[in-house]
């Protein structure tokens, strides 16, 4: 059983889940860590994720009325290939009723592995087009998946689309 921390700003393990974000996804993939920590939504949350009180991750997500959406999920890299991601991720799944998550497309060994390990989780692929908009003026926007612990009709991706548009990426 993993805990997860949800730490506001200032936080004693806020170092330790800035340098993992840092570490685990490029610039055009997360906000800038000042943008972060500006962040007061009440529907953000940035858990460290702690095994026997030692962290061993993070899991950045949003949680909206009809759905959680999960923007960051990294193990540290030293905590890699030992099976704690899946369990990771399906305790987290097992909590609520609609999670949604963005995945690049498998264009190279690393994102097909990471695609295949988020569908051996349960997670469905949407099969509409949908583009990450840029975090920062400067940066690119991203074509990704968007996937889901259910199959997503048009009306309800959509709806995610939008939502994640309006308060995660601010457009």
């Amino acid at each position: 059983m993993f805990e997860f921390i949800t730490s506001r700003y200032p936080h004693p393990l806020h170092a330790f889940g800035e340098q993992v974000l840092t570490d685990s996804f490029p610039a055009e993939e997360r906000p800038a860590i000042v943008d972060l920590r500006a962040r007061e939504n009440p529907s953000f949350h940035f858990d460290i994720i702690l095994e026997e009180k030692t962290p061993i991750g993070i899991l950045t997500h949003w949680d909206f009325p009809s759905f959680t959406y999960i923007e960051h999920f990294a193990i540290v890299e030293e905590m890699r290939n030992k099976q704690l991601g899946g369990k990771v991720l399906d305790q987290f799944i097992q909590t609520r009723p609609c999670v949604v998550l963005e995945a690049e497309y498998p264009q190279n060994e690393l994102a097909r592995r990471r695609l295949n390990f988020y569908q051996r989780h349960g997670l469905i692929i949407a099969p509409y087009p949908y583009i990450q908009p840029a975090y920062a003026e400067g940066l690119p926007s991203v074509p990704l998946h968007i996937l889901s612990t259910q199959k997503l009709s048009l009306i309800l991706f959509e709806e995610i689309k939008q939502t994640l548009y309006a308060n995660v990426y601010n457009r």
